[in-house]
């Protein structure tokens, strides 16, 4: 039995979603003229900081998309990657004693087989965790390059992990596979990019918290 594992996968809506309507600094910290019976006026939906972030990223994920389909990138970028996910998998493979052969991109054994194609890569992810990383305000640049060093290994071993698992449930559950690869396995990493995400964010706000604090105490 052969499978293959790319475009039939779930698209990213939902994380996209979420990283636009991720509040930035100045939503909150940002002081706003007071409001009086004479001069009403509702607060705005959007700050500067919001729009800024909002249209910077999707300035980003729209060059990233372009990008991600020219047939430059798959002859120049994307066929290594995918063969090398593939081989990195094999390797693992075989170190839990499953016998599999790697050919290019694809994952070999007597009764099952897969073929890594682009949407199983976990480049989408990895390019919207680094729009959204470059577009939103940190606190510091060490903190922008942490979050996308430790995002990029995060999404790059779930996927390895997610291609690995799939093989073995080839391996002993066929019927099984286009369920979890289309549901299971790629909801796993659009939950956990957003967690990610929104953990940073936290961090980098309580981080910026914690200096006003102690700027007013000084």
């Amino acid at each position: 039995m052969r499978g293959c594992l790319g475009r039939n996968s779930l698209p990213f809506p939902p994380l996209l979603l979420i990283l636009c309507s991720v509040s930035t600094p100045g939503s909150d910290s940002e002081k706003k003229p007071a409001i009086t019976a004479t001069t009403p006026r509702p607060s705005p939906r959007w700050d500067r900081a919001a729009v800024r972030f909002l249209l910077i990223f999707v300035v980003l994920v729209v060059i990233c998309g372009v990008m991600v389909r020219t047939e430059w990138f798959d002859r120049v970028f994307l066929r290594s990657y995918t063969s090398f996910i593939a081989s990195l998998s094999g390797d693992l493979l075989h170190t839990i004693g499953v016998h599999a052969t790697v050919d290019g991109t694809r994952i070999l054994s007597p009764t099952f087989s897969v073929e890594i194609r682009k949407g199983c890569d976990g480049l989408e992810a990895a390019l919207l965790l680094l729009c959204a990383t470059v577009a939103y305000p940190f606190s510091s640049f060490r903190t922008r390059l942490l979050a996308l060093v430790s995002g990029y290994l995060l999404i790059f071993v779930l996927n390895l992990i997610r291609v690995v698992g799939l093989f073995l449930i080839g391996l002993n559950w066929p019927a099984m596979v286009e369920f979890v690869h289309t549901y299971v396995a790629q909801f796993a990493i659009i939950t956990a990019t957003m967690i990610f995400w929104l953990f940073w964010i936290a961090r980098d706000q309580a981080a910026g918290r914690r200096e006003s604090a102690g700027a007013t105490a000084a």
